[in-house]
């Protein structure tokens, strides 16, 4: 009775310990992640105001979105491929015969292109749609970009499905509609042009998850990703501004008038393409830890914060119905935060697992950092549909599975195999390690492995 007494007690300790552990874990992730949040609001913010002086009539007067945003592509491509040529161990780890892991033309094809145009479409009908319509009637139709995350998501199985998210993601939906809604014109070719922009964007952001979380196509770091999407996307960019804006005017008009204007135009396309390549940066790291769906949110909290400061301090006027969508939106935030803080921090098994059997802790990026997406995955949610609770279910019991297997086979084999397939472990950890060492720039902090 005392060794079973004894048991038990060892039991739960280690219950409460991996539990206290799981909350540590997490909050130290929530303070990384917001740190991602915060310079993605800052480069944001800073894009947003170099456009509104860049395309405004009343400022530089260079009204050609697309060029510009091409332009740009083109920039982080040249930047990335830069980074990759000089720091590039640093960020992707080297397979045993010394080269690189790159896709497949098969895999450039299947995922890297379609993403990439994904992308392109996206931008390109949100800029033409607001030629028709108001940006209120815009900000609305785009809040319809955060269920089109989630299904695409649910569709490539990348969130487990929970009636409780369906209905959070509704809540906020509803929230933006109504904090933006005013009486305004409804045009339909710009409705439908914004509408497939949305579900472009959540395509997009799909696709872009699923090429980040394969490793073994060398796209799991950001400044990779950046270097495999941007060259697709100008080329998708550059087609839709030959199309909807004048080349010859541009060009030729005064903007590059004499080889003083030239340059000065030159460099106003330039340095902002560097902001846009952090904060593309910014948000590919921050899919890399979480998910796209954590990413959309984020991205509405930001269009609160717009709102509230246009209110406070610009004066804007808010009625009823906006102050209610603006509270139902906080809340449902709100709401969603708790649902992840719930799902992270309730379950031990995961790390008692892991304990168990002195591998790596299944909830974890290869480098040891917490992983919110894989611990979201592992758990079985008590309000999941009965195919995703039994995928769960699986995913949770296999890593105790595949361990004994391991152990099985290494019994039976000779000591100079173990010793040959330690020490390729070990290489294989020490080039893992590499590649988390100080990156070369202050911002890849944030975004390296």
């Amino acid at each position: 009775m005392d060794g079973g007494d004894k048991s038990s007690q060892a039991s739960l300790e280690l219950r409460i310990h991996t539990a206290e552990q799981r909350k540590r874990e997490y909050w130290r992730s929530a303070l990384a992640n917001a740190s991602l949040i915060l310079s993605w609001y800052f480069f944001s913010t800073m894009i947003s105001v170099y456009n509104k002086w860049m395309f405004s009539t009343a400022h530089y007067k260079f009204s050609y979105p697309l060029f510009v945003t091409s332009a740009h592509m083109i920039i982080q491509f040249i930047f990335s491929g830069l980074l990759l040529y000089f720091c590039g161990d640093r960020f992707i780890a080297r397979k045993p015969n010394g080269q690189r892991p790159r896709p497949s033309f098969r895999d450039w094809a299947s995922k890297i292109a379609p993403c990439a145009l994904a992308t392109a479409v996206d931008i390109g009908l949100s800029n033409l749609s607001l030629k028709t319509i108001t940006l209120t009637f815009y900000t609305m139709c785009k809040s319809s970009n955060l269920a089109f995350v989630l299904l695409f998501a649910f569709l490539f199985r990348l969130e487990v499905i929970r009636w409780r998210l369906v209905g959070i993601i509704a809540l906020i939906t509803a929230g933006v509609i109504m904090m933006v809604a005013a009486e305004t014109k409804l045009v339909l070719v710009g409705a439908v042009e914004v509408l497939t922009a949305s579900a472009m964007g959540g395509l997009r952001w799909a696709l872009t998850q699923m090429l980040i979380d394969r490793e073994g196509m060398g796209l799991n770091h950001p400044v990779a990703t950046i270097y495999w999407l941007s060259p697709i996307m100008a080329c998708g960019l550059v087609g839709a501004s030959l199309a909807f804006e004048n080349w010859h005017k541009i060009l030729g008009g005064p903007f590059f008038h004499g080889v003083v204007r030239s340059l000065r135009t030159l460099g106003l396309i330039t340095l902002p393409g560097l902001l846009a390549f952090c904060m593309n940066l910014s948000e590919f790291a921050l899919i890399r830890r979480t998910s796209v769906v954590t990413l959309s949110v984020a991205g509405i909290f930001k269009e609160v914060l717009t709102v509230i400061v246009a209110s406070t301090i610009f004066g804007d006027e808010l009625t009823p119905i906006n102050i209610t969508g603006l509270c139902i939106t906080l809340i449902g935030i709100g709401l969603y935060n708790w649902l992840r803080f719930r799902i992270l921090t309730k379950s031990s098994t995961i790390l008692q697992s892991g304990a168990r059997h002195g591998g790596e802790t299944y909830g974890q990026l290869p480098g040891g950092e917490f992983s919110e997406r894989a611990a979201f995955e592992v758990d079985g949610g008590e309000d999941e549909v009965a195919g995703g609770a039994a995928s769960s279910r699986s995913h949770s019991r296999a890593p105790s599975i595949a361990m004994s297997e391991t152990r099985m086979a290494d019994a039976e084999l000779s000591e100079a195999e173990k010793e040959r397939r330690r020490k390729r472990e070990e290489e294989a950890n020490m080039a893992g390690w590499a590649t988390s060492g100080e990156p070369a720039m202050c911002f890849s902090l944030l975004c390296s492995a």
